[in-house]
């Protein structure tokens, strides 16, 4: 496979992680990161073919989580996203809303890992309420994206991550405008 992009969540810089990164550079894609990445801390990593632009859009004094943001020769802006757990991610989405914002006159892919989802469709059973669902849940409106898992799939539960030591906190959606 030859991707013009890739996104990993959670990527830490250590053995492994530095596996990755050669591999994506021999596979002809430059990447980008927050700096400094250590092998003790997530973040997010964002590799592409043709960056012409980058930026860390992390918020200030965030304690941990990082958004990157590239873009393309092909005109498209990527912002990958780590964020950070209950509200510390506020801040987050509003930094992403005002990035989606910005670049709404260009393709936007927002894309990560927001450790959040819609407490009226993700909930299972009588699970805790999700921190800052109703912020996720407003990216459409406020920043004109689209969620496409929900788009392709509609109210269907399809989880990628869970945890009984983690009750409402899961991982989801490809935000695209």
């Amino acid at each position: 496979k030859s991707p013009s992009a890739v996104i990993a969540t959670e990527w830490r810089n250590n053995v492994p992680g530095q596996h990755l990164r050669i591999r994506l550079t021999l596979g002809g894609l430059e990447s980008y990161l927050a700096e400094p990445a250590t092998s003790q801390i997530n973040t997010v990593l964002l590799a592409a073919r043709g960056i012409i632009g980058s930026q860390v859009a992390t918020p200030l004094n965030s304690p941990v989580g990082d958004l990157v943001s590239i873009s393309t020769e092909e005109g498209v802006s990527i912002l990958g996203c780590y964020f950070p757990q209950r509200m510390d991610k506020a801040p987050f989405f509003h930094r992403c809303i005002e990035l989606a914002i910005r670049n709404s006159h260009q393709p936007f892919v927002m894309i990560g890992d927001f450790n959040t989802g819609r407490n009226d469709l993700d909930i299972e059973g009588n699970g805790v309420p999700f921190y800052c669902a109703n912020l996720f849940a407003g990216l459409p409106k406020q920043a004109g994206l689209t969620d496409l898992w929900r788009f392709r799939y509609g109210e269907r539960r399809d989880w990628t991550w869970r945890s009984s030591l983690a009750p409402g906190e899961i991982k989801h959606a490809e935000l695209i405008a």
